[in-house]
């Protein structure tokens, strides 16, 4: 695996037009027409294809998270982002390695919050190489800690407590500098992993699919008119991050949260973003 590094913009990037395809629970459609299904992978945890070698996992609780699970052309499986749980990690891997028997696994970290970065413990132990900003690790370091106190505290008397009991904030361990994009060399295909700037978090990146026309947005990404969590957005540069998504022209773009996967996701994260910047509620 190789890597090329350039900042945002800095490098032109050929693209074709694609197809705008759109998305909604509980399948999408696939060949011949018909709807794909979930594949289920543990209790609270299923999987839903989305176009091909490509695989939406998501969790159910304390609130529904997707990951993006891709195999390459090399054998190569990359995962954008883990399950936000330790035990729900280790249940995707074990999936992955009987389906895929995979050349080798490599994870990307989108932010440093736990529905992103929540199983990176686990990818560790298993030698998985996790690529995230130098910011994400940062972060990690210095908020870990009072992120899973909240979540334990808010939890109690819950159907999620003891959800985070064993779960441990940990870095990701291939760091790229702030602004800064990496390009992943995987065979004959490569993975873009893109800081567009600060938006949902100030460490958001995205992760760029360009063969397959897959871009995972993460939480920087809204699927329905909910603002969810902004204590750490940037709401007025949100709207500019999105334009650099917006370039890609991706077919498929997957969000954080939801089930809508169409590239109409980033004119309604713009609205509910300009609604929310502006003191309202949902538009």
């Amino acid at each position: 695996m190789t890597t090329q590094r350039g900042r945002v913009g800095a490098r032109t990037v050929l693209l074709a037009a694609a197809l705008a395809l759109g998305a909604a629970a509980p399948g999408l459609s696939g060949e011949g027409g018909d709807a794909a299904q979930e594949v289920p992978i543990a209790a609270g945890l299923s999987a839903l294809p989305l176009g091909e070698d490509a695989w939406v996992v998501t969790s159910d609780a304390p609130w529904p998270a997707n990951v993006l699970v891709v195999r390459m052309a090399d054998g190569t499986i990359v995962l954008a982002d883990t399950p936000p749980t330790e035990k729900w990690t280790a249940a995707l891997l074990d999936w992955i390695d009987r389906r895929f028997a995979p050349r080798a696994l490599v994870a990307v970290n989108s932010h440093y919050h736990i529905d992103a970065a929540g199983g990176n413990r686990v990818l560790r132990e298993r030698g998985i190489p996790i690529w995230g900003s130098a910011l994400t690790a940062e972060l990690v370091r210095s908020r870990a800690a009072g992120i899973l106190e909240e979540l334990r505290r808010s939890a109690k008397g819950t159907d999620d407590e003891g959800l985070f009991d064993q779960t441990d904030l940990v870095a990701p361990d291939h760091l790229i500098p702030d602004g800064i994009s990496e390009t992943l060399e995987l065979g004959a295909q490569r993975v873009e992993i893109l800081d567009p700037g600060p938006a949902h978090s100030p460490d958001n990146v995205a992760v760029w699919f360009p063969d397959q026309r897959i871009l995972f947005g993460g939480c920087m990404v809204k699927a329905s008119t909910g603002a969810g969590y902004l204590g750490d957005a940037s709401l007025d540069h949100w709207p500019q991050a999105l334009n650099t998504l917006r370039a890609l022209e991706a077919t498929w773009i997957v969000p954080g949260h939801g089930r809508r996967f169409d590239p109409g996701v980033l004119d309604l994260t713009e609205e509910v973003v300009r609604k929310a910047a502006a003191g309202g509620g949902e538009p």
